[in-house]
C-alpha cells in the first residue's frame, strides 16, 4: 500500500503547535466537505487541484492537549 501526505503552510492554530525546527510551520491538507467530491472527480484540472491546496481555516478547527503517556490509556 502507498499513500502521500500533502502539506501546506500552517494556519495560525497549527503554527502555534508545530515548533518549526525540522518542519517549519506546515500542516496536512484538510479538505472541506464541499471539496471532497471535487477532489475525487477524474476531470479535475491541475489548477482545480491547486485551488484546494490551501490551509484549512483556523476558526473551523480545535486543538487539545494530549498527554505523552497515552499508550497507558488502553
Amino acid at each position: 500500500m502507498c499513500f502521500s501526505l500533502l502539506t501546506v503552510p500552517a494556519n495560525t492554530l497549527c503554527a502555534k503547535i508545530h515548533n518549526g525546527v525540522k518542519n517549519p510551520f506546515r500542516m496536512p491538507v484538510i479538505l472541506s466537505k464541499a471539496d471532497e467530491t471535487r477532489w475525487l472527480n477524474r476531470d479535475l484540472t491541475t489548477s482545480g487541484i491547486a485551488a484546494m491546496l490551501q490551509p484549512f481555516a483556523s476558526d473551523a478547527m480545535d486543538a487539545r492537549v494530549v498527554g505523552k503517556d497515552f499508550a497507558k490509556c488502553a
